[in-house]
């Protein structure tokens, strides 16, 4: 379990250094960059981040050219961050170990009486699980429970929130932007609380939607779902379809949670007797089609792709659990203390069949293996996919990678070295499909990070370089190509 070294390590920056390779050697034609977002779970004087999710965001920049690689990892300076750190104008800590003050997934406010109640619902937006990148050099940053933040593409240093000209102070923006294959249209999803609960449906058209690094929201729709809705992290695009499952998880706040005492990740409850709710918008107008209640009972944080089948139909895979075990796994006690329960893991990859006019659902389990971050070629989102690639549990944290190809399968498992999500680089030289995965690694015997290379064919270390700092874990990110 040497993977628990993450939570409470004090992550430090590094800009523009050099990768040192320690295994095999960079291809001659793999040029780009990788981006990604990782979750530092700092330790401060009042303990650590109370969940995994609450982990301080933290960008990994790895520059790939002419078999070298230059590498930086910056602290998202979010004002939670700076006043939490408490730095100066130079930017030097004043104390290494400050305090967590503001209430997040896992903590409650820190503080006397009067702190507590300021901060009470100003809660701690990270921007520490996934990146979009935009125009004019500009990097969004986001969490599922706010605004983006935007970074400076190239330094990566923090500019600060973007309400995207159209968002309010109720309005989120969710995670998992999608961009359609065919069309190169962005779109993205996000939760407005009031005193009823909207999902909001938005595309952004790269033309036109980028000004000066800033997203503009060319178009949007909404649609009411039950007040409580919770935890919609991900969706789907598949043909002309947005496909928005909705998890049956509410929050559930109590007066423990209003006076301070209580946390909002323990409010959150899975509550299978609701179902999956599934509602559907037509890609080119985002107009509403159908929502389908269904009486299935499960839980989703990750989709890998969808597609509309000959036969009409939307079709589309996903990691699947049977319940919602893993996220009050997560919590930061839980993991430290118990380690990964043998019954939070995912049920495997499943795939789910709807007739969108109809509302006909059936869900079908196609490998029975403990995996999550499902991702497949960025060309093909929204279309028919053959290859899936997923990051795989053993009994512990994420320690393999697994290849899907239709009903064929290879994986490949590490000793107590631990992989974030994959990202697929098809090599110009060859056909299409076939390429490159890269990811980011941590090895715990030796408590030391790396960047590393394999072949998509048949997961073999291509390469594998060694970062000059120890990385915190990565929920997402992506590799621009040259």
């Amino acid at each position: 379990m040497s993977w628990k070294n993450l939570i409470g390590f004090n992550h430090k920056e590094f800009i523009n250094e050099p990768l040192k390779v320690v295994l095999g050697e960079i291809p001659n034609n793999f040029r780009g960059t990788l981006y990604k977002n990782t979750a530092a779970m700092l330790k401060r004087k009042n303990g650590i981040p109370g969940h995994m999710f609450d982990g301080d965001g933290a960008i990994l920049k790895v520059q790939f050219d002419d078999q070298k690689a230059i590498s930086s990892y910056k602290y998202i300076k979010t004002s939670y961050y700076l006043e939490e750190e408490k730095v100066d104008g130079n930017n030097k800590m004043l104390n290494e170990f400050l305090e967590f003050i503001y209430p997040a997934i896992g903590r409650t406010p820190s503080g006397g009486i009067f702190q507590r109640l300021k901060n009470l619902l100003n809660f701690k937006n990270n921007g520490n699980i996934n990146l979009l990148p935009v125009e004019k050099g500009g990097l969004l940053a986001l969490y599922e429970g706010g605004h983006p933040h935007l970074l400076n593409k190239q330094s990566l240093d923090t500019i600060g929130l973007d309400n995207l000209s159209q968002l309010n102070n109720f309005t989120a923006f969710h995670a998992h932007p999608k961009k359609c294959s065919k069309t190169n249209t962005v779109y993205n999803i996000g939760l407005e609380t009031t005193n009823k609960s909207k999902l909001h449906v938005r595309y952004h058209i790269n033309k036109i939607y980028k000004l000066d690094g800033y997203g503009k929201i060319a178009q949007k729709n909404s649609v009411e779902i039950e007040s409580g809705t919770i935890l919609i992290h991900d969706f789907i695009l598949a043909g002309q379809y947005i496909v928005v499952p909705l998890n049956p998880v509410r929050n559930k706040i109590g007066l423990g949670t209003l006076m301070g005492r209580q946390t909002i990740g323990s409010c959150v409850k899975f509550l299978p007797e609701k179902g999956v709710e599934i509602i559907i918008f037509d890609q080119a107008t985002l107009k509403l089609v159908n929502k389908i209640k269904t009486q299935e009972s499960y839980f989703v944080f990750h989709y890998a792709n969808g597609f509309v089948d000959s036969q009409g139909r939307i079709v589309y895979d996903q990691a699947g659990y049977k319940d919602f075990n893993m996220f009050y796994n997560l919590f930061s006690d839980n993991l430290l203390k118990n380690g990964f329960r043998s019954d939070c893991f995912p049920v495997g990859l499943e795939r789910i069949t709807i007739d969108p006019v109809t509302g006909s659902f059936n869900k079908t389990l196609r490998f029975k293996d403990k995996i999550e971050f499902p991702i497949i070629d960025d060309t093909l989102v929204g279309q028919q996919h053959q290859d899936i690639y997923c990051t795989a549990f053993q009994n512990e944290w994420q320690n393999g990678v697994i290849k899907y190809s239709n009903d064929d399968k290879l994986s490949r498992f590490y000793d107590q070295q631990y992989v974030s999500e994959v990202s697929f680089i098809q090599n110009a030289n060859k056909a299409k499909g076939q390429g490159w995965l890269i990811l980011t690694l941590y090895d715990g015997k030796q408590h030391k990070s790396f960047a590393e290379i394999l072949d998509s064919n048949n997961l073999d270390t291509v390469c594998r370089l060694e970062t000059p700092e120890v990385l915190a874990y990565s929920f997402h990110g992506f590799f621009e190509q040259n």
